[in-house]
């Protein structure tokens, strides 16, 4: 009995180990990570996939500015639109699309202000378009943590 608890013991200091080791992330990756996933979503348009980076908070007052949007509607000739979030979605692509504007987050510090809150300070790089030429400027994120994952925290003041 007693090999049997010691194998136990030990298969489980192990597996803790390989999960540190090879799956565990500190607050700081994960909030790296986020901040590269938002990255990769705007470079591609994909509106779903930069609003997965935002906290439950901004994604509700997003939801909510579609839906009061999708209650404003009309007729052109034989077509119908509605400003909801399909087509905020729709016109953001084609912007990015049109643009053809690439950005590149680069994490210049982040501080801790409790255990649910970040700020990251950071150098946003846009690439040159037909509009503008190549630019880089500062930029801070606010980040919350919900569920042990670091989100983009907009500020709403309605």
């Amino acid at each position: 009995m007693k090999k049997i608890i010691a194998l136990f013991l030990v298969l489980t200091m192990v597996g803790g180990a390989v999960y540190y080791f090879f799956f565990y992330k500190t607050d700081d990756e994960k909030i790296a990570a986020r901040l590269s996933a938002f990255e990769k979503s705007y470079a591609s348009g994909d509106m779903d996939g930069i609003m997965k980076c935002f906290d439950t908070k901004s994604r509700n007052a997003y939801k909510g500015i579609g839906t009061l949007g999708s209650m404003f509607g009309g007729k052109a000739g034989p077509f119908s639109f509605n400003f909801g979030g399909d087509t905020i979605s729709s016109l953001f692509s084609l912007g990015v699309a049109t643009l053809n504007l690439e950005i590149k987050i680069t994490i210049q510090s982040i501080s801790y202000t409790d255990d649910q809150h970040a700020v990251v300070a950071a150098e946003l790089w846009s690439s040159e378009n037909y509009i503008e030429g190549e630019n880089t400027e500062p930029i801070i994120f606010n980040m919350v943590k919900e569920k042990n994952e670091w989100y983009i925290s907009e500020d709403f003041s309605f």
